[in-house]
């Protein structure tokens, strides 16, 4: 039982002792490796397909946008014309003849 409970206490330290080797093995030839993945080309092939993967990624995004946008034109028109309707009805209510016969303008019930 003791062995137990002394292998889950060294587990976790033993499996990032073994990491840092590996990384220290391989720091040296890395910079080397990575160069010479660039210059055969397999570095780009992957780049590429990422980038594809990537732009499929957006087509949806555009169209959210182009949806979006679309929206927010019918709202701006919807609304330039509710303001136009409105203004015109206050201009009317303006122009409209007074019940007077001489001219004057109506007068309001509160002040008559």
């Amino acid at each position: 039982m003791n062995f137990l409970r002394l292998w889950q206490a060294l587990y976790p330290i033993l499996r990032w002792i073994a990491v840092a080797i590996v990384i220290f093995m391989f720091w040296q030839a890395l910079p080397m490796d990575m160069l010479a993945i660039a210059i055969a080309g397999d570095m780009v092939t992957y780049l590429e397909i990422a980038a594809a993967a990537w732009l499929v990624a957006q087509v949806t995004r555009v169209r959210w946008i182009g949806f979006y946008v679309r929206s927010l034109v019918h709202r701006s028109f919807r609304r330039a014309r509710v303001r136009a309707r409105r203004a015109s009805r206050s201009v009317a209510r303006l122009l409209q003849p007074s019940a007077d016969e001489d001219g004057r303008p109506a007068t309001v019930a509160a002040f008559a």
